[in-house]
């Protein structure tokens, strides 16, 4: 497996495109669409799969482009369906751009499992940046959206709930084992880090007693 980072769009947004078996997933298609097609074709790549962390419109501005150039439906956890529908509104608020919504979408529930070439990557939710946030799992790598980043985490005043966010933390800081953490935007940590320093993991944040 090869996972190859994109940043994207007016807000940095890290699309990764996760490269196995000359196959290739497409996690958070978040626009500057033409950069992505032109690494697919000149690596021969055939893409079979697009998947968002959430419904942002700086993560899946360009689902319409995928959709349209290669018939690939966007996959969302079945939470975050609304978040979605409201996402090219947040687009024209914050851009002035005009989102693409001619697309079809296929709906998740936690669990969930998506096989690329010889890989499995799983899907949890963890509710608080939006309801539905997901963060996919393949291997020793987790791809964590706008949920954690280093040092800090996601805002939860579009559509989020710092109550959820906090019951997610802690839920997220109990995984067990060495993991890379690929943010939806910044650089790359890992768990054992961000265990260790991000203050909104620690137990004085948490309310844990």
């Amino acid at each position: 497996m090869k996972i190859h980072r994109f940043t994207v769009g007016m807000l940095s947004t890290n699309c990764y495109l996760i490269q196995d078996k000359g196959k290739c997933a497409i996690l958070d298609p978040g626009g500057d669409f033409g950069v992505v097609r032109k690494f697919i074709t000149e690596n021969q790549l055939d893409p079979t799969l697009v998947l968002a962390t959430h419904g942002h419109f700086d993560h899946v501005f360009s689902a319409g482009d995928f959709y349209r150039e290669y018939g690939l439906c966007l996959n969302i956890s079945a939470d975050d369906m609304d978040t979605l529908n409201g996402a090219a509104g947040m687009s024209y608020d914050f851009t002035g751009d005009k989102m693409d919504t001619d697309f079809e979408t296929v709906a998740f529930a936690n669990g969930h499992e998506f096989r690329l070439g010889d890989s499995i990557i799983r899907a949890a939710i963890y509710p608080g940046h939006t309801p539905g946030s997901t963060i996919f799992e393949t291997g020793d790598i987790m791809f964590t959206g706008d949920m954690v980043f280093r040092g800090t985490i996601g805002r939860v005043d579009f559509g989020g709930s710092m109550e959820e966010m906090k019951r997610s933390l802690i839920k997220f800081r109990k995984t067990e084992g060495s993991y890379e953490l690929l943010p939806g935007h910044g650089e790359s940590t890992t768990l054992d880090r961000e265990k260790a320093d991000n203050p909104y993991l620690s137990d004085a944040f948490l309310d844990v007693r």
